[in-house]
């Protein structure tokens, strides 16, 4: 029994977006767990664009209604074959006077949600065109857009369906085109930049600094850095020397744009070997870079590798030489008395054959790897790091 005026509760859950991943990592329905991170920007991307929408019906409305994002959730139900498709379901509660009401009124809201997810393709469809303006998309959901997509490689995308059909392919082509559209104000952030220096004045402090995309940065370094950088300046024509490693606040226009240095908190001389450095050089290389021989690597998939050693390779390792193969590969070398250790990578397909010789014994371990895996670069790091390493 009801009495009147006794409120009930209510919930509606439905199937709301499947976006569908594409690329080597989301192959046979899976998505990595280091994406996990970025796919609550999607959902924040939704509920900033469902606001938005109210507004502009609203226009005269002092603030959200009461409900509109605090009674909607969204999870993720399942994940679809093909590529990975994750169903992601929405959920609105709402309280209701009977139980009459709870069964003939929709729920709340939805409408705007729906309206949202629309115009997530829209604004991909315009961005894509070029036809995207700053006033299409609301303030925050430039950034939500940015952090989202952040976790995609350059071989990736997500492609979004609209109710009506209409789809549209998030790339980072596009999100180049809506960061141009955002025009977005300066920000400082943490850097961590490699670069050399090409140029400075001793008596004002000035130091061009170049960096490993060629971009040039100029900016003033303080004195207690004297010897590091002096050191740098001296030996810049050296490939192998010359390099650093500066460590402060930068000036971006963009997530990925650096403009200019705010402050400089450290700068340290690198060695060689030094792994950034290394693989940016194989993006310099053209086909025919072996006495007319040699396919190039693609800088994609350098990039690709670049990335993984970041998520997979403690800084406190031993570094590897880094080598070019004719195939367009990487080779990857280490010397740990007694073992001469190799690694062998076909960039394209993400596998790689690992060597270990033990030069006095002669033992041999021979083994392939997939570096998707991240077992496979556990297991490569135990084996390159270990005081006294045999073969499993």
């Amino acid at each position: 029994m009801t009495l009147e005026g006794e409120q009930r509760s209510a919930t509606h859950t439905e199937r709301f977006l499947e976006p569908s991943f594409h690329g080597r990592r989301f192959k046979n329905a899976s998505i990595p767990v280091e994406f996990f991170r970025n796919l609550p920007h999607l959902s924040d991307l939704i509920i900033e664009i469902a606001k938005w929408e109210y507004l502009k019906e609203n226009p005269d409305s002092k603030g959200m209604p009461k409900g509109l994002t605090s009674s909607v959730a969204f999870t993720i139900s399942g994940v679809k074959k093909g590529s990975a498709r994750p169903t992601i379901d929405i959920e609105v509660s709402w309280p209701q006077q009977s139980t009459r009401e709870m069964q003939d009124m929709p729920p709340p809201f939805l409408y705007y949600y729906e309206r949202a997810r629309d115009s997530i393709v829209s604004i991909i469809s315009d961005a894509n065109s070029g036809r995207l303006t700053k006033a299409m998309v609301p303030e925050k959901g430039f950034y939500h857009f940015r952090q989202f997509g952040r976790g995609l490689h350059e071989d990736e995308f997500v492609e979004f369906e609209a109710s009506s059909g209409e789809k549209a392919v998030l790339t980072q082509e596009v999100l180049r085109h809506l960061e141009k559209a955002s025009h977005t104000e300066v920000f400082v952030d943490d850097i961590e930049i490699r670069a050399y220096i090409p140029a400075m004045n001793q008596e004002n402090r000035d130091v061009s600094l170049r960096l490993l995309d060629g971009k040039k940065i100029d900016c003033k370094i303080d004195e207690q850095f004297d010897k590091e950088v002096m050191k740098a300046f001296i030996t810049y024509r050296d490939k192998d020397q010359g390099r650093i490693l500066i460590v402060g606040k930068g000036k971006f226009d963009s997530p990925h744009n650096l403009v200019g240095i705010e402050v400089i908190e450290a700068v340290e001389i690198l060695g060689p070997l030094d792994i950034e450095f290394n693989l940016h050089e194989l993006k310099k290389l053209e086909s025919g870079w072996f006495d007319g021989r040699g396919e190039a690597p693609k800088r994609d998939d350098v990039d690709w590798l670049l990335d993984a050693f970041r998520k997979h390779y403690g800084s406190d390792l031993d570094k590897p030489y880094i080598y070019p193969t004719i195939e367009g590969g990487v080779e990857l070398e280490w010397a740990r008395h007694p073992w001469e250790m190799s690694l062998t990578i076909d960039l394209r397909s993400r596998l790689a054959d690992w060597h270990g010789l033990n030069m006095i014994t002669d033992v041999e371990d021979m083994r392939r790897l997939s570096l998707e895996d991240a077992d496979s670069w556990e297991w490569i790091t135990k084996a390159i790091s270990a005081e006294s390493w045999s073969p499993e």
